[in-house]
C-alpha cells in the first residue's frame, strides 16, 4: 500500500527507458559493432519527502516488495561509512570503495530487516542504498522521504531493467540532492548532470552485471539510438523514430549459460566463429548506413527492406551461436509470414523478439499478426526506437 505523507515537502516524478540491441549481440564482446536504442517503454519513480516522518519508505511492486528502515538509524549507519571512505566532502563514482560498500550496503539491509530477501530484493535495494549514500551522504538537510517505483519493463528479458530502475533512482537522488543545496527546481537535467547520473548508474550494473559495457546505462540517461565498439566508446545517432513490436517469448533463460555456450563454440571452431563474427559486424555497420538513408528518406519501402533483410541475415548468425530457442524461430516465422522480419535480442535462448514495423504496413495486417501472436500465447507491445532519455516530471 502507498503511504501519504501527513505534512508532504518536495515531491516529483521522475522516469528513465529501457532499452534493447537492434544489431551486435554476442559479436560486441569481441570488439564488433553493436547498434541500440532506447524504449518507449519505461521505470518510473515517484518522490515525496516526509518530515514529519520517522521511516525512509521503498516500495517496489516489479520485486514485491515495501521496505522501511529508521531514519536516524540510516543516518548514523552513513555516517560511519563515510568516515570508513576517509572523507567529510562529497564522494563521487569514481572515489567510493565500491566492494566495501556493496558489502556495507548489504550487511545494514540484513541487520534491518525482519524478512530475508530473495535476490532480486536484495538487488534492488542493494542499488538503492548504494545510491543513496553515495549521492546523499553530504546533504545535511536530509529529511526522511518515501520512494514508489513502477515499470513498464518485464525484469530479466534483455530490454534494460536493471538499467532502466538505477538511471531512475539515480537521478532522483540527484534531483533531490539539487534541491536541498540550492533550494530550486529542475525541470530537465543538464550534460553534467546526465555524465553523473550514467557514471551512478553503472556502479549498480557492476553489481548485477560484473563487467557491463556500460551501453546500457548510458542508452536509458541519453535516450536515441546509438553505435557502439568496446575499443572506441558509445557514438549517439541522429535518427528518425521508428516502431517497434517487442514479442515476449515467455521463455525464462540464463545469459551466463548462453554466453559460455557461445565461448565454447569459438574455442572449438575458432576459424568459423571468428568469421561469424566478422560478418555481424559487417550487418551492424550496414544498417547504420541503412537507419541513416530511411531517416533522410523515411518512408522509402526499398530502405525498410533492406534493413529487413539484415535482421534477418542477423537472426540467422544469432542461430548459428547456438544463441536461438525454437520459440524465437516460430515467431520470427509468423513475422515472416506478415512480411516482417524479427530477431532476438540480448543474449537470445528466450526473453524477447523485436521487429521494426516499417510505417507502410496497414493497421489491419498488424492488428491481425498481434492477434496471431497473442493466441499462441505470445504477449506483445508496440512502442517507439530510439525517444526520450531520463526525465523529470
Amino acid at each position: 500500500m502507498h503511504r501519504s505523507c501527513n505534512n508532504p515537502g518536495l515531491c516529483f516524478n521522475v522516469s528513465a527507458p529501457g532499452k534493447v540491441i537492434l544489431y551486435g549481440e554476442h559479436s560486441v564482446v569481441h570488439d564488433k559493432l553493436a547498434v541500440a536504442a532506447s524504449l518507449g517503454l519505461r521505470t518510473y519513480l515517484h518522490f515525496d519527502e516526509c518530515p514529519s516522518s520517522d521511516n525512509i519508505h521503498f516500495e517496489i511492486p516489479a520485486v514485491n516488495l515495501e521496505y522501511s528502515v529508521n531514519f536516524t538509524v540510516l543516518q548514523q549507519w552513513m555516517n560511519y561509512l563515510l568516515e570508513d571512505n576517509g572523507s567529510t566532502i562529497t564522494l563521487g563514482p569514481d572515489l567510493l570503495d565500491h566492494a566495501e560498500v556493496v558489502t556495507s550496503v548489504q550487511s545494514f539491509l540484513k541487520s534491518n530487516s525482519k524478512v530475508e530477501f530473495n535476490e532480486q530484493q536484495l538487488a534492488s535495494l542493494t542499488g538503492i542504498f548504494y545510491l543513496l549514500f553515495g549521492i546523499l551522504h553530504s546533504v545535511n538537510e536530509l529529511k526522511p522521504f518515501t520512494v514508489k517505483l513502477g515499470s513498464d519493463l518485464t525484469l530479466g528479458a534483455g530490454t534494460g531493467s536493471s538499467a532502466s530502475f538505477a538511471v531512475t533512482v539515480a537521478a532522483a537522488f540527484v534531483y533531490y540532492k539539487h534541491f536541498k543545496l540550492l533550494s530550486a527546481k529542475l525541470t530537465t537535467f543538464s550534460d553534467d548532470e546526465k555524465s553523473l547520473i550514467s557514471k551512478w548508474a553503472y556502479c549498480i550494473e557492476k553489481i548485477n552485471h560484473g563487467l557491463p559495457s556500460g551501453i546500457d546505462n548510458a542508452i536509458c540517461t541519453y535516450g536515441s539510438m546509438v553505435m557502439f565498439r568496446k575499443s572506441e566508446g558509445m557514438q549517439l545517432m541522429s535518427t528518425c523514430e521508428f516502431q517497434l513490436l517487442l514479442i515476449n517469448t515467455e521463455v525464462s533463460r540464463s545469459t551466463k549459460q548462453i554466453l559460455n555456450n557461445v565461448i565454447a563454440l569459438m574455442q572449438n571452431h575458432k576459424a568459423v566463429i571468428d568469421s561469424v563474427m566478422a560478418t555481424m559486424d559487417l550487418i551492424a555497420k550496414s544498417a547504420v548506413s541503412c537507419i541513416i538513408e530511411i531517416t533522410n528518406d523515411v518512408n522509402n519501402p526499398i530502405l525498410y527492406q533492406r534493413l529487413g533483410e539484415l535482421t534477418h541475415i542477423n537472426q540467422c548468425m544469432l542461430e548459428s551461436l547456438g544463441a536461438s530457442h525454437p520459440t524465437i524461430d516460430k515467431i520470427c516465422s509468423i513475422l515472416k509470414a506478415s512480411g516482417l522480419n524479427g530477431k532476438l535480442t540480448g543474449a537470445g535462448g528466450g526473453g524477447y523478439v523485436i521487429a521494426i514495423i516499417p510505417p507502410y504496413v496497414s493497421k489491419n495486417l498488424l492488428n491481425d499478426l498481434i492477434e496471431q501472436l497473442n493466441s499462441e500465447g505470445f504477449r506483445t507491445n508496440l512502442t517507439k526506437l530510439g525517444g526520450l532519455g531520463v526525465s523529470i516530471s
